[in-house]
């Protein structure tokens, strides 16, 4: 048998139900509050295996995704670098007839897969980049074991362009080196983790040979592993139209200053929950601009009922094609698509809103009546 079990507490927005921080008032020590309640969930589970008679033959394996940042790079959170702080994770591995220890060699999440179907006495299906931890577990540390890992072993971490951030960055392990790579600035920054583990001290100008090398590598991986029709290139061209489309089945001319939509495409207006909600936008620029803006979709109900991710915040063209970069005259068509959560209620009817933001302010439009620098685009119906 197998559980799943997704503790998302440790997350943002920290302590969102008025529990009382026992650490402090601080974000990270919210966050340490949010710790100590998934610990204590964790301790639940143990307990009620032991209970039952089933702790001696379950694995039971404890991680997170990210880290957390709180400042050590400017950044609060996660998705928004490569820095330590964000892509170090939690794992913990408890399985029968091993010897608790320690493990301070590199590893990666993807090597649970195989790990887990070596437990199980289970070939991987498929040849993979990824290795299974048992040889680890049973002599502490990956250096030198054969299949295990080993100094010259590559770990890549990615950020890439998701709507929401509209950050793409790369990183590159190789023992103790680690070179980030700011894909559309053209930076790197190279770090010896040996003796700069906060990544402080960037010796990309001091050691450019190992820079452009290990680069070089990365570089390599990008280009044997990227899909086609998830390349920046491909996907902006794709959605930067020759002309305005001939039909929209919601026109609208709503200026912006810097572009005007045009209207935009959605398909039907009643959904039930787990539904796909499928829109697409279309603008056309009037001049280029330096500003960054940011698209607001909401939903909300009946005396402003709202539910938590029920929206779609997003830069144009899932985060590949940011205003600054259009240029005038241009057509750029914009999909959209969000999930209905299983947590609204229903039935309910929901109006959609559009807002456009620079730095958090709504940007004016025109004709706006009532001089709010809010959309509104009809509503839906879930059932």
């Amino acid at each position: 048998w197998v559980l799943w079990l997704h503790l998302f507490n440790v997350h943002e927005p920290y302590l969102p139900d008025g529990e009382n921080s026992e650490f402090g008032k601080r974000a990270v020590d919210k966050y340490d509050t949010e710790i100590r309640l998934a610990d204590r969930e964790v301790g639940r589970l143990l307990k009620a295996l032991a209970t039952r008679g089933l702790d001696k033959d379950t694995v039971v394996i404890l991680f997170s995704d990210h880290g957390e940042a709180f400042g050590e790079h400017g950044h609060t959170g996660h998705s928004t670098t490569l820095y330590e702080e964000e892509i170090r994770s939690t794992l913990l591995v408890r399985a029968p007839g091993f010897t608790p220890k320690t493990v301070t060699e590199t590893v990666a999440l993807y090597d649970l897969a195989p790990t887990l179907l070596n437990l199980a006495d289970r070939p991987m299906p498929e040849p993979t980049a990824a290795r299974s931890l048992i040889p680890v577990m049973l002599a502490g540390d990956a250096t030198g074991v054969d299949g295990a890992g080993g100094a010259d072993r590559q770990f890549i971490s990615e950020l890439l362009p998701d709507g929401m951030f509209p950050f793409d960055q790369k990183a590159i392990r190789v023992g103790d080196d680690k070179l980030i790579w700011w894909v559309r600035d053209g930076l790197v920054q190279l770090f010896d983790l040996a003796t700069d583990p906060v990544e402080k001290h960037d010796l990309s100008d001091a050691n450019p040979a190992k820079a452009k090398e290990i680069l070089g590598d990365l570089r390599n991986w990008v280009a044997q592993s990227a899909r086609n029709d998830l390349r920046h290139g491909m996907v902006v061209a794709k959605h930067r139209l020759k002309a305005p489309p001939k039909t929209v089945k919601y026109p609208l001319d709503v200026n912006y200053g810097a572009f005007t939509i045009l209207g935009y495409d959605m398909p039907k207006r009643e959904f039930r929950r787990g539904d796909r909600i499928s829109m697409t936008f279309y603008y056309r620029v009037e001049e280029e601009t330096r500003k960054n803006y940011f698209f607001s979709l909401d939903l909300v109900g009946p005396g402003n009922y709202r539910v938590h991710d029920f929206h779609a915040y997003h830069y144009p063209v899932n985060g590949h094609y940011p205003t600054t970069q259009w240029k005038t005259g241009e057509i750029i068509e914009d999909p959209v698509e969000i999930i209905v959560p299983d947590t609204v209620r229903v039935p309910v009817t929901m109006e959609v809103n559009l807002s456009v933001l620079h730095r958090r302010q709504r940007t004016p439009f025109h004709p706006d009546p009532k001089g709010l620098g809010v959309l509104p685009l009809g509503e839906i119906r879930i059932r």
